[in-house]
């Protein structure tokens, strides 16, 4: 009810038409308004997406000259309404959770400010959302990044022939986070393919199907991910009732059980970490079969939960993994290991208040991208791969993997308010795909 009383408010009487400006007492500054100067901060966000996969300096450096560029061109009022949007006002609350939680910390105040900068990220999500909301140029963002990713995964795929031909100090193999963005950028290409399959245009089809599986075969061949086949089943399920009949999807779906298990037995690489990982340090650790180390991690995280399970120990009461593998003393004052899992890591920190506003956030960003194109299918792709993969790790905070959602479903959820968050977004001209036949369309409605 919030988003679509936004966007009312914002349609009816908070326009950047000239016949407006009167009203709302705002006008950007006549260079602000160039064509010129809208491309430059558009730029700023592609180069960030370019270089994400490269070096997350860059794409810090980048998003904090997009921030400064931006705010010429900010009608404050209308950004402040936006406020009351549950997609961008808990992401805030967390923050703020973050930010005043470091007063009743019991680490040392040094580790509760290095703590919030990971959070801070966040502050991003309003500015993201108010930009592209008009921003024509979205796409260039998800094509930036896909085609800097497949660029790696290429150098990847040449490193396992013959390291020697690969130059030293590229981020080859960096860890787990490079891993995940291959698999989103897999996953985002399923949607566009079975799009353009639709329309009759089998060759596009096929390509885009084809850099989709060479994605999948680098997450499984060269560096399994460990959320690979959680995030992909429940992602290809998804896709298959949003824009299949029960006769494809059954099909897709039983083609996917078969490659997956062909890659199964194929593959020891992918077998050995899922085992080890999800069902040896999650499953077993919870009736006492896992290794002693994680699951003395997690019955230390359930103990300290329970000494504050409102609100928490406060910012930065959690150990970083660099401060864990140091050499010298393994205990600090004040400081719990961190139990690699976002869940447990916000409930030791900011308590169950902390988990409802993470939860809480999620579930919004989901609403926010429930369209049918491909952009929001991106979106939900991002949103599902973070949740899966913050079984593991603190997804949300981890550098690359918290700049891929901040980014991420900052353009998505942008685009998704300038379209309103039509029934069916596919007609909208700023998809990126072009459109589907009216004929197939109103078959489909009458069908349904």
């Amino acid at each position: 009810m919030l988003q679509e009383a936004y966007l009312m408010n914002v349609e009816g009487g908070a326009s950047n038409s000239p016949a407006n400006l009167g009203t709302t007492g705002w006008a950007p500054p006549s260079w602000a308004e160039a064509p010129a100067y809208a491309l430059v901060v558009d730029l700023l966000v592609t180069l960030a997406a370019v270089t994400l996969p490269w070096s997350l300096t860059a794409t810090a450096a980048l998003m904090v000259c997009w921030s400064i560029a931006v705010i010429p061109t900010i009608d404050w009022d209308e950004l402040i309404r936006s406020l009351t949007l549950p997609a961008c006002a808990l992401p805030l609350a967390l923050f703020a959770m973050a930010d005043i939680g470091v007063l009743w910390s019991e680490g040392p105040w040094e580790a509760g400010l290095q703590a919030i900068n990971p959070v801070s990220k966040l502050l991003l999500l309003p500015f993201l959302f108010y930009h592209f909301r008009r921003s024509e140029r979205a796409v260039w963002v998800f094509i930036g990044f896909l085609v800097s990713s497949m660029a790696l995964m290429m150098l990847s795929w040449i490193a396992l022939a013959d390291p020697s031909l690969v130059p030293a100090g590229l981020p080859i193999g960096r860890d787990f986070g490079q891993r995940q963005q291959f698999t989103l950028c897999a996953l985002a290409l399923a949607a566009p393919a079975a799009a353009v399959y639709q329309r009759g245009q089998v060759r596009m089809a096929i390509g885009l199907a084809g850099a989709s599986l060479l994605f999948f075969a680098h997450d499984l061949v060269v560096g399994p991910a460990r959320t690979t086949c959680i995030a992909t089943t429940i992602l290809l399920l998804a896709l298959a009732i949003r824009h299949f009949s029960r006769r494809l999807a059954i099909v897709l779906l039983a083609s996917v059980a078969v490659t997956g298990g062909v890659a199964w037995a194929a593959a020891p690489l992918l077998s050995g970490p899922l085992v080890d990982i999800v069902v040896h340090r999650h499953i077993s650790a919870l009736n006492g079969g896992g290794p002693a180390e994680r699951q003395a991690d997690w019955r230390r995280s359930i103990a300290s939960i329970a000494e504050a399970p409102l609100f928490g120990h406060g910012t930065g009461a959690i150990r970083p993994q660099s401060a864990v593998d140091a050499p010298g003393p393994r205990e600090m004052p004040g400081t719990a290991r961190d139990p690699q899992n976002q869940s447990l890591s916000v409930v030791l920190q900011w308590g169950l208040a902390g988990l409802v506003l993470l939860y809480a956030m999620w579930i919004s960003h989901i609403r926010l991208v429930r369209g049918r194109d491909w952009i929001a299918w991106v979106g939900l792709a991002i949103v599902v791969q973070t949740f899966v993969g913050s079984l593991l790790s603190a997804n949300l905070f981890d550098v690359n993997e918290g700049w891929i959602y901040v980014i991420g479903i900052g353009v998505v959820g942008g685009v998704a308010l300038g379209r309103g968050n039509a029934a069916d977004p596919l007609e909208s001209p700023r998809s990126g795909l072009g459109r589907t036949t009216d004929d197939r369309h109103d078959g489909e409605a009458t069908a349904a």
